[in-house]
């Protein structure tokens, strides 16, 4: 109703992510998400990626939520990207 309206209109999300790629095609990733509306919630997702080629990864994390206000204890994340050029 017109309160979730509200909080969507003033609310906003920041996420961001570093990862390092190694030569040999596993990569480290550390994520960090978060959503200011009607709660604050930040979460941390450390987790995987791997080259199985130049165009195909996959990607692995587990998502932490690090606030007292949170929607889950924890999640899985897992991730299939292909590059279409």
């Amino acid at each position: 109703g017109t309160e979730a309206a509200e909080a969507k209109k003033n609310g906003f999300k920041v996420d961001g992510a570093v990862a390092y790629t190694f030569p040999f095609g596993l990569s480290p990733i550390f994520e960090v998400n978060s959503s200011f509306e009607t709660r604050n919630i930040v979460s941390l997702t450390p987790g995987l990626i791997y080259a199985v080629t130049d165009r195909f990864q996959t990607r692995a994390g587990v998502q932490v939520p690090v606030t007292s206000d949170k929607e889950f204890n924890w999640n899985a994340v897992f991730q299939l990207l292909y590059d279409f050029k």
